[in-house]
């Protein structure tokens, strides 16, 4: 009995293939394995282009000549409010390698953000160093509006800025750059908002929250929003190739349906 082969699940990394983005098409095949230091790794081709690539090619994997778990676990220090100077000490790497490591884990973290949190709503937001009330008396909306706003919120019954403020206590000590008298300072603002991307992201859908817990059952912001059904983990997050080249795909397509038609 010929032996059956399991499905493919990979999908053409290529943008000029024909089947660039798209699984199930058949047109990738497995194309045994190359070297590593730490063992082997699968490659595969696509019989279209006949291009050939691994299953880190299009994620932030690729090329990093280290183990995957390193870099999850400069990702993890970093959110953790550890300087690139000392990850850099801690794991036995160069700082400019911690540095291009944490740039690619914030573009994907940005990316992953923006997909999950496309066409999400806000309920109700917190601001902080606003002030409403002077003298007791209401300066901003009526009576009516503040009333209703209290009535629809899901966490408090009076006004207060207690979980901004400790959202942004959990945000100081989850950034180097941002406690006060640090002396990691961020060179350039760029790097300031990508590492904020990268922390949101943590936040949001890594390790859930004893706030949010229900039963025996604890769950991430994202969880409780609805976006995802379990806690992620970066790994998850890194390897979403698929996911962005299906999006990025379906918009390519949209945009030539679209031409067709206007032409």
């Amino acid at each position: 009995m010929p032996r059956q082969q399991r499905v493919v699940r990979q999908t053409c990394p290529n943008n000029e293939c024909q089947f660039y983005g798209q699984s199930g098409k058949g047109n990738i095949i497995r194309y045994g394995f190359f070297d590593l230091k730490r063992g082997k790794r699968r490659r595969y081709r696509c019989k279209t282009c006949r291009r050939t690539f691994c299953s880190t090619t299009g994620t932030v994997y690729h090329r990093i000549h280290r183990s995957r778990n390193t870099f999850d676990e400069v990702c993890s220090l970093s959110v953790e409010g550890l300087s690139k100077s000392i990850i850099a000490r801690v794991k036995r790497l160069s700082w400019n390698t911690v540095s291009r490591w944490l740039e690619r884990a914030a573009q994907a973290a940005m990316q992953f953000s923006k997909r999950r949190l496309h066409g999400f709503v806000l309920q109700e937001l917190q601001l902080d160093e606003i002030r409403i009330f002077l003298d007791r008396k209401l300066l901003i909306g009526s009576p009516e509006q503040l009333e209703e706003a209290l009535l629809n919120s899901e966490d408090s019954d009076t006004l207060n800025t207690s979980f901004v403020e400790r959202h942004n206590l959990t945000i100081r000590q989850g950034s180097s750059y941002l406690p006060r008298k640090t002396a990691a300072n961020a060179r350039w603002p760029h790097r300031l908002q990508e590492h904020l991307d990268l922390l949101r992201c943590h936040y949001n859908c890594i390790p859930p929250h004893m706030a949010l817990q229900f039963g025996t059952i604890r769950r991430t912001p994202a969880m409780q929003a609805g976006l995802t059904s379990k806690p992620l983990t970066f790994r998850q997050i890194f390897t979403s190739r698929v996911l962005l080249v299906l999006v990025i795909w379906t918009r390519i397509q949209s945009a030539l349906i679209k031409q067709r038609k206007a032409a």
